[in-house]
């Protein structure tokens, strides 16, 4: 972990109260482990690895796009980060997915229906093959259900999904089944990719997460740990093959370095460029920059379990009360994001603008600490894993020197992400955390229960009462009644202060016009290479 550094704090404080005076009382609209350079873990699908990371073989049509950091895993069910979705969806297909605007589409399934609340009828498409050559029938969507189910299981995404379950009828008829009514149930589908029963079974999880076998557009061919990854065109996708014979994800940590390899022709699509380098960019004959609100929400957790001043509702309250986000997106995003009021997004069932968190109130804030028994401020860590995020780091100064006006004093220290995930684990994380969510099944029932629900992967908070609403909204099937339970939840989020909702997200990418014809984000942030286009 490192200090952010002082002489930058400084000028960038003294630059945000500039700033914040000129904007106040105005509403202005709209994670990374650090790579070793000299260690290298290489796996190959099988001997024709070539081992090499610059563009394929003569004559082929090759992209490359860089990420921020490396994939969680190969295996779909530990795969946690929306940067391994986005290889996911190049490796595997799922009964239904999602199309760049986040509508739910069908993929290896021809058609579903909705039997009840608990029952959706699948069919399969026919001829589906794997990359091994083997056909995808109910009985592999079973396998993959199961195995998530299973009691001793340890899959990192298993409280996502162990509440389906699957029966087939026959080889291509099936139904997934829930344990209770969830209206999450088509959206959470998408993620939960299908993998080779025979396969897993004969070779197990170690092995099968080293030489992953999907039914995607593209097959694996080889890992660089912390490096790049290589996946080749697979010729019998069912959905037609891709119209490129290969991609290479490199992994490139730090902004400028992207924005270095794409004007270098190294890359040719990069992901999370900072908004201090759009118009340079946007300048560049050749380059075309493309940007899209996304599912991603931008907060800080706070500590319940810690013992600090932010296990003070009144604390919280006054935190809430001090962060002016508006300033932030304006002065620190250059408008590149929105301002939200609680954890729901625009795009998602149940948000309702007329929800409102708490307004910038620094005067509120002062008497709010002043009744909990702090009147002069006190001091507290604030952590963060800023690289995955555009202009992260800027925006927990901001945060800092926002908080420094209520005489709330910060130390910012950004660690990498493995190590904050596990600090969640072990609920040590700092008073104050910088966290996003996001990513391809997100929505106002998935991101409440993994940042606020007991025990969750990225929760600092336990409370009974908001995980019953919880368990309400998930539940409550009548449309209308639920849009009433989803207020009922933000309003109790809001009032009990466990996060600072900051703002959503736009993706803002990169790209080589001269070799890519055309190429889009999409809502749900996944770099997915499948109908990329090269130009003539």
């Amino acid at each position: 972990m490192t200090k952010l550094k002082s002489k930058r704090f400084v000028v960038f404080t003294l630059l945000m109260t500039l700033m914040i005076g000129s904007l106040y009382g105005c509403a202005t609209p709209g994670s990374t482990g650090k790579t070793d350079p000299t260690q290298s873990d290489t796996t190959t699908a099988d001997s024709s690895g070539t081992g090499s990371e610059a563009a394929g073989t003569s004559g082929e049509k090759t992209v490359t796009y860089a990420q921020t950091k490396d994939v969680d895993s190969f295996d779909p069910r530990n795969a946690t980060s929306t940067i391994t979705a986005s290889m996911m969806n190049m490796l595997y297909s799922s009964l239904v997915t999602t199309d760049a605007d986040f509508n739910i589409i069908c993929d290896a399934a021809e058609s579903y229906e909705q039997i009840d609340e608990r029952t959706y009828k699948f069919t399969l498409k026919q001829g589906i093959k794997f990359h091994d050559g083997s056909e995808l029938t109910s009985e592999d969507v079973k396998y993959t259900l199961d195995t998530i189910r299973e009691e001793e299981a340890t899959y990192k995404l298993k409280s996502d999904f162990s509440f389906m379950s699957c029966e087939p009828i026959d080889e291509y008829n099936l139904y997934i089944k829930t344990d209770e009514p969830n209206v999450s149930t088509l959206l959470r589908l998408n993620y939960v990719k299908i993998i080779p029963k025979n396969y897993v079974e004969k070779v197990g999880d170690e092995e099968f997460n080293k030489h992953p076998i999907g039914s995607g557009p593209f097959k694996f061919v080889e890992w660089n740990k912390d490096e790049s990854i290589k996946l080749e065109a697979f010729d019998d996708y069912f959905g037609g093959k891709p119209k490129i014979d290969e991609v290479i994800c490199k992994v490139i940590p730090e902004a400028s370095a992207r924005v270095a390899a794409l004007q270098a022709g190294e890359v040719d699509i990069i992901g999370a460029v900072s908004t201090s380098q759009i118009d340079s960019l946007k300048g560049m004959s050749d380059i075309e920059v493309v940007t899209k609100p996304t599912t991603r929400a931008v907060y800080f957790t706070m500590n319940s379990f810690s013992d600090s001043p932010v296990k003070d509702l009144k604390v919280r309250q006054a935190i809430n009360y001090a962060i002016q986000k508006d300033a932030i997106v304006a002065g620190v995003l250059d408008g590149y994001g929105t301002a939200i009021q609680t954890l729901a997004l625009p795009m998602f069932e149940g948000y309702d603008d007329s929800i409102k968190g708490y307004e910038y109130n620094p005067e509120k804030a002062r008497e709010l600490l002043k009744e909990a028994g702090y009147p002069d401020g006190f001091s507290i860590e604030l952590e963060g894993s800023f690289s995955g995020i555009s202009n992260g780091a800027d925006v927990a100064q901001a945060v800092g020197a926002q908080l420094a006006e209520i005489g709330i004093k910060t130390s910012i220290v950004e660690k990498d992400s493995n190590t904050m995930m596990d600090e969640y684990a072990a609920q040590t994380t700092s008073p104050l955390t910088m966290w996003s969510f996001g990513g391809p099944y997100n929505n106002i029932n998935l991101i409440t229960k993994c940042v606020l629900g007991t025990g969750e992967r990225y929760s600092a908070w336990s409370d009974t009462v908001f995980d019953g609403l919880k368990e309400k909204m998930d539940t409550t099937m009548d449309e209308t009644q639920r849009l009433e339970v989803y207020k009922e939840v933000q309003q109790y989020i809001i009032d009990m202060a466990p996060v600072v909702p900051l703002y959503q997200t736009d993706l803002i990418c990169a790209y080589n016009k001269t070799k890519i014809k055309s190429w889009s984000p999409r809502t749900d942030e996944m770099m997915i290479m499948n109908d990329v286009e090269l130009a003539e």
